[in-house]
């Protein structure tokens, strides 16, 4: 199967005040597209497992304090077990 959506990103820096202060990396929220490709094998008429692979197109991103330094788009690769009632 193949999807597509929209969403909202939030990325926090984490760590002590001092570290997050020097970094050129800044926290923010942005929109994005999450793209992807998935293949579902159905276990039973209940359960069935899936493996996805995800390119989130982020928006903006504005992820640096400098210019200089651009933003980054994230691929994710997940594996999914459903249980359906």
């Amino acid at each position: 199967y193949v999807f597509s959506g929209i969403g909202i990103y939030n990325f926090a820096l984490m760590g002590s005040d001092a570290a997050r202060a020097a970094s050129l990396l800044e926290s923010t929220t942005q929109a994005g597209i999450p793209i992807g490709v998935g293949v579902e094998i159905m276990l039973s008429w209940h359960v069935s497992f899936a493996v996805e692979g995800t390119y989130h197109f982020q928006l903006g991103e504005e992820f640096s304090k400098v210019d200089a330094i651009g933003g980054a788009d994230l691929s994710t690769l997940s594996g999914v077990l459903r249980f359906r009632l």
